[in-house]
């Protein structure tokens, strides 16, 4: 390195300002200049094609000063248009903060291939100023492939984020030194980057991105720290991040953040195996510490054995892939777990030695071959197992109240009914392990389409297939409301329609989940949610979750105490204005959740995932939705982005619009969004208001703000209160939530020019006086 870059390099950090200091002042007599002690930008300067360079050659470079990227910070911008692919040399270890690679033609992009001369082992060090993460950015031009093929090693975090459709192959191995990795960009059903080389270090790898991250080869990474799938997908048996045959398994936790439509993934995933054929058994693919799933998906496949060469270690039949993981922990929302033996007769393990479930949390485990050849095993199953405990084909066999399964392979969009374990692991209760009747005894699995019991009963658990109403009555015509006790608390709707008690029918009848934790799936498909109501009061004493993907409708006057869970899908409080929560508060700490209705709320809601929507039609209409405590709407920082945590407050007309009253106090923060939308068949105008947030306790804002009054919408998106645009002439006028007790928006008329300067005036001396309580 030349003497002023040299100086550079120890200006670049603080902690080198001290020698630094003692330089320029050995220097002072001015026999040496000075150099500028920053970070330089460098542009490639090399067009022509199917030619090799070195990095380290000055003349292949332009910038402000002489020389290459090589130092802490340093920008290297190889993205000019060139005429053919190329390879660029290291010919030494690189230190640079910023890495823009890519063909700027989008009509005939080239390849760019980085990496080391035949036996020589030179780094890509990343390495960024004031602790910024170093960056590794493609132009997305024309989606070209480009490749690192030298050694990488990270003295920053690193952000990768690829444009467009690109791909990126890192076929060197990469030294973290404990920093995070994090993928942006990229397009969906794109394997966007493949890592092919070794991982070694700990850290956080992310992906953020639309496209997929793969990792390939054969060998196992050595990585030890945390994957963290938010987003991503590629093309069949992709996912965030997809393991073909290759293995994380010294990696410490999978985390999985998503939610599900249907079977459709939205967010994280990981995906191992693909089915192929391939000359040796990968083995262990996952990690061999902890999985926590919050949403999203896990899919395992078998892998067929290779025909070929001849000399491959293993045939057919001995092709049993097996995944040992210590931990699986269902950590929030509706979670689905995807099973396949592929073409093999051996088929797929995934053996788990400790399941762990938080409140709230659901699961869809799915295969063609559950329990043959495709095995999801808990060793502490008898923990989470309620009933009778009879043998299979019983109608008391125990169940996961929690977990759903479908014996179908990749085609089912949600379970058939409830999961119950075995010696040969996970599998769905099949048709004739339900009960037809009620009177078969407390420990029974009852699968029916009406709720019709001759008295009080007790039943274990309940698939209730009708696509109408059914009361919970002696007599559906004449008869009075009877109570239904169902001691696991599992509840599955399976047809869209389903309705236990009709709302405000008196023959509704009661239903009790006793001391258990009530479980109420409602499904969907991966287009049309369906929807499900619980007219009949609800009682209990541990609370309830809402699981599926569905919609369910809670129109009764409900009595249970616990918290609400809405784990999956949309909890609807009330329809027309009837029904209501249960005792306790209500938890939304799931992705692509939502609370809609316009009943009323009896304890708090807390909303760290998912959207707040009053109105009926599972938040689509308008109306009022009451908490008759508190209301926090504080997500957490990573709800943002590729999940959006959103207040949906719509104005239907001059005089109605969504409203949301909330009996105590209000908590926001800084990434609390409320969204309000005009409906279309409604035309601004002067003077309209509406109250479309009150409160009665304190406010806590935590960084949240309204933004700039008298605004007219226009700029307003992504901030913390994004407002509809508004005509020429219109602007929004937003009331002081800090003094007010209540967001309210009233559309004024944009003050002419000449009597600008006095409404300044008139506002400056304003005093806004708290609502009298």
């Amino acid at each position: 390195m030349d003497f002023v870059r040299s100086l550079r390099f120890i200006a670049s950090s603080s902690k080198r300002a001290a020698i630094l200091i003692l330089m320029i002042g050995l220097l002072s007599g001015g026999a040496f200049p000075v150099p500028a002690l920053r970070a330089e930008t460098f542009t490639w300067d090399e067009t022509a094609a199917s030619s090799t360079y070195n990095w380290n050659v000055n003349a292949n470079w332009t910038g402000v000063v002489a020389g290459f990227p090589n130092a802490e910070g340093d920008v290297a911008n190889v993205n000019i248009d060139i005429a053919g692919n190329q390879t660029i040399r290291l010919r030494q270890d690189i230190t640079l903060g910023v890495l823009n690679l890519g063909d700027s033609n989008a009509t005939t992009p080239s390849s760019i291939n980085i990496s080391n001369a035949s036996g020589e082992t030179f780094r890509l060090i990343f390495d960024n100023v004031d602790l910024l993460p170093a960056q590794l950015n493609t132009t997305g031009a024309g989606s070209p492939s480009n490749t690192i093929g030298a050694l990488v090693e990270l003295n920053s975090d690193l952000q990768v984020r690829l444009g467009g459709g690109d791909t990126l192959t890192m076929s060197g191995a990469i030294t973290t030194n404990d920093n995070d990795i994090t993928f942006s960009g990229g397009a969906a059903f794109v394997t966007g980057v493949t890592v092919n080389g070794n991982i070694t270090g700990s850290g956080v790898i992310t992906n953020n991105g639309a496209m997929s991250v793969s990792f390939g080869g054969t060998t196992p990474k050595s990585f030890t720290g945390t994957l963290v799938a938010n987003r991503g997908i590629g093309g069949t048996n992709t996912g965030s991040f997809t393991l073909t045959n290759a293995s994380m398994a010294s990696a410490s936790e999978f985390v999985i953040n998503g939610w599900l439509t249907g079977l459709t993934q939205n967010g994280g995933s990981i995906h191992a195996g693909s089915g192929s054929p391939h000359a040796e058994n990968p083995g262990q693919r996952l990690t061999t510490g902890t999985i926590t799933m919050n949403g999203g998906s896990l899919r395992t496949v078998g892998q067929a054995a290779a025909t070929t060469p001849a000399d491959t270690p293993w045939r057919l039949g001995q092709e049993l892939v097996t995944d040992n993981v210590s931990v699986l922990h269902f950590k929030s929302a509706y979670s689905q777990i995807g099973l396949s033996g592929a073409t093999t007769t051996a088929g797929t393990r995934l053996n788990i030695a400790t399941l762990q479930r938080s409140a709230g949390a659901s699961a869809y485990i799915t295969s063609g071959t559950l329990g043959g050849t495709a095995r999801l095993t808990f060793a502490n199953a008898a923990s989470f197992l309620v009933g009778g405990g009879g043998a299979e084909g019983s109608t008391t066999m125990s169940i996961m109240p929690w977990m759903g399964a479908a014996n179908i392979n990749g085609s089912q969009q949600y379970a058939s009914g409830f999961a119950t374990h075995t010696a040969t692991g996970v599998r769905a209760l099949v048709d004739a392990e339900y009960a037809n009747n009620y009177t078969s005894g407390p420990t029974t699995n009852v699968s029916l389409d009406n709720v019709t019991i001759a008295g009080a009963t007790t039943i274990n658990a309940l698939r209730f297939t009708r696509f109408s109403a059914s009361n919970i009555t002696d007599n559906q015509t004449t008869g009075v409301g009877q109570t239904l006790t169902v001691t696991s608390g599992g509840v599955f709707f399976s047809n869209n329609g389903g309705t236990i008690g009709a709302t405000g029918n008196v023959r509704a009848g009661t239903l009790n989940f006793g001391t258990a934790e009530g479980v109420v799936w409602a499904n969907g498909t991966n287009t049309t949610p369906n929807t499900n109501t619980i007219g009949a009061v609800i009682t209990g004493s541990n609370g309830m979750t809402k699981a599926g993907s569905g919609n369910l409708v809670l129109s009764g006057a409900n009595t249970y105490t616990g918290n609400t869970y809405v784990g999956g899908g949309t909890l609807q409080v009330g329809i027309g204005g009837v029904g209501r929560t249960g005792a306790g508060d209500v938890i939304m700490n799931a992705r692509g959740t939502t609370l809609a209705g316009t009943g009323t709320v009896q304890g708090s809601t807390t909303l760290t995932y998912g959207k707040l929507a009053p109105g009926d039609t599972a938040g689509s209409g308008v109306g009022t939705l009451t908490i008759n405590g508190g209301l926090a709407l504080t997500p957490l920082e990573d709800s943002q982005g590729p999940y959006v945590t959103v207040t949906e407050l719509t104005i239907l007309n001059g005089t109605t619009s969504d409203k949301v009253i909330v009996g105590q106090g209000l908590t926001l923060n800084a990434a609390a969004r409320i969204v309000v939308t005009l409906d279309a068949t409604y035309t601004a105008t002067e003077g309209d208001t509406w109250d479309l947030l009150d409160w009665a306790g304190v406010l806590a804002l935590n960084g949240f703000s309204t933004g700039e009054n008298l605004r007219n919408g226009a700029d307003d998106a992504n901030t913390n209160l994004d407002l509809p645009t508004l005509g020429d002439g219109l602007q929004w006028s937003i009331s002081n939530v800090s003094d007010g007790g209540s967001l309210r928006l009233t559309i004024q008329a944009v003050p002419e020019p000449s009597s600008a300067l006095l409404l300044a005036v008139g506002l400056s001396a304003l005093v806004l006086r708290r609502r009298r309580q």
